[in-house]
């Protein structure tokens, strides 16, 4: 008898009561709805040809049946063959195991492994088991049960999606109708993809929330001053210039030309570079230009570097710490170096007795050159205090590169946080000028240059909490021409008065 409750007998036209013709190849055939599914999934070894004419979104919800009746096959069997359950005289089962009972009896080892295999078959990004929408899915699907039915392909496609991109454009025109009393920033930035492509970063940001305008493609233009004005002036242009009140970017000169550029076609917006980028070119500089400094950090870069490089090293070294991680560093984040000597810090006496350790010498890549200079490293008092004294100054700049790194507007504490910074490095100065000559002079420089703009100092002084805490001191001259800068700058004529 053939059951016309099941939705794939809609995509075949029935000639007898076991005969039936496909709508997309044509092809007769005969047997039940399982062959009609795998024609229609395109599998093989089900004594019935593939589709050759199947639309994608029905070949893929006739195979994710299949796979889930082969699945409850598999599972039907395991639990014969276990022998799950009591069975009478009859072979009939009188007890059946609860679907809790049966999931306690998974391995967790095997459900990691699927999780596993699912970034890396699908090509997944290893970083997004870290977000937290990966990790409420999964604990929506373990909470929900063995009974959650996964959503098919036309379900994710017709209503899934086109509700996240409901909720989505209303979240987007929430934000947007607040810019006609307050206005937006305009963010760009630009970075290389694995395949060396380049792209162009542009968004929107107000106090409401920040909105993801555009993703440019540059293809095979060049990152110029021009190219960049005229793909961020379009976007503009879509928003509405009188919208848009500053211009953020990063501290390149093609993104210092074009922000120039932009202010001079709309006199009303004021620009400013990225205070993170420029807190990230000042550590380069001190990495460049300091050498104490960078002898240190090439020595905790060794140490760093033979940990990570043999496996029994570093289970040993975890062993050792109780799985505390010593951070890897990044080539083009130098905070990641201050980062990567906080972490050794931590766990310096561990390190100490690691290197000291029988299990150690056992190991035969450890009686190399390169770990002979690692355990060196490690038992010098020397590179200790030149780790806790760059921790030390470096301490209030990590808090600057935090503060603006961080979510919602943090201008009216950059300059007082700089302030800070400077005095700290100043009393450093004052101990040992050879030392700090040098880095107080480089922080004077990118502060004036890349980080510190009139904007910060006028909105520090106009911060109530500066009054308070210490209280922050701003010369008179320094608020006056940052007001008058302002001003002339975002404020028309008729209102200036």
């Amino acid at each position: 008898m053939v059951r016309k409750n099941d939705k794939f007998w809609e995509h075949v036209q029935q000639l007898g009561p076991s005969h039936f013709k496909c709508n997309y190849c044509e092809l007769d055939y005969s047997g039940s709805v399982t062959r009609v599914k795998a024609h229609l999934a395109c599998l093989t070894g089900h004594d019935v040809q593939i589709c050759t004419k199947v639309l994608d979104h029905v070949q893929a919800e006739a195979s994710t049946e299949m796979n889930l009746s082969a699945s409850k096959k598999k599972r039907m069997n395991e639990t014969l063959e276990s022998g799950i359950g009591s069975t009478n005289s009859y072979g009939r089962s009188i007890h059946q195991t609860t679907m809790v009972k049966l999931a306690a009896k998974q391995d967790k080892k095997l459900l990691e492994k699927m999780i596993g295999e699912f970034f890396v078959k699908n090509n997944i990004s290893f970083n997004v088991i870290l977000t937290e929408s990966f990790i409420q899915m999964m604990k929506g699907a373990c909470a929900y049960g063995q009974g959650f039915v996964i959503p098919s392909y036309s379900t994710l496609r017709t209503r899934l999606i086109p509700e996240a991109k409901v909720e989505i454009m209303e979240y987007v025109s929430n934000i947007k109708s607040t810019w006609d009393g307050r206005g937006c920033i305009i963010i760009s930035d630009s970075w290389t993809d694995l395949k060396k492509r380049s792209w162009v970063n542009v968004i929107a940001y107000s106090p409401d929330g920040a909105v993801f305008l555009k993703c440019i493609e540059c293809g095979s233009n060049s990152i110029t001053a021009g190219y960049l004005f005229r793909e961020i002036s379009n976007v503009i242009e879509m928003l509405g210039p009188q919208y848009v009140v500053q211009f953020v970017s990063d501290n390149g000169a093609n993104y210092n030309c074009c922000g120039y550029m932009l202010i001079e076609k709309w006199s009303h917006m004021y620009r400013t570079n990225c205070a993170a980028h420029g807190i990230n070119l000042f550590l380069k500089d001190i990495h460049k230009h300091v050498r104490w400094v960078r002898e240190i950090i090439n020595d905790g870069k060794y140490v760093v570097d033979y940990m990570h490089r043999h496996t029994p090293v570093i289970a040993l070294m975890r062993e050792f710490t109780n799985d505390k991680e010593i951070k890897q560093h990044c080539k083009t984040r130098f905070a990641t170096n201050i980062l990567m000597l906080q972490s050794l810090i931590v766990v310096e006496n561990e390190l100490r007795l690691l290197v000291a350790s029988s299990e150690w010498r056992g190991f035969h890549c450890n009686r190399v050159e390169i770990a002979l200079k690692t355990v060196r490293i490690i038992q010098s008092n020397i590179f200790w205090e030149g780790v806790k004294e760059i921790i030390t100054f470096m301490d209030p700049l990590i808090r600057i590169l935090r503060l603006v790194d961080s979510d919602g507007s943090t201008v009216c504490y950059l300059y007082k946080a700089t302030v800070r910074a400077k005095e700290k490095l100043r009393k450093l100065k004052e101990s040992d000028g050879v030392k700090y000559f040098t880095i107080l002079d480089l922080f004077d420089i990118r502060v004036e240059k890349n980080i510190i703009h009139h904007v910060h100092v006028l909105a520090a002084a106009l911060n109530h909490n500066n009054l308070f805490d210490g209280g922050l001191f701003i010369e008179t001259s320094t608020i006056v021409q940052a007001q008058e800068c302002i001003v002339t700058t975002m404020i028309p004529q008729e209102d200036r008065e």
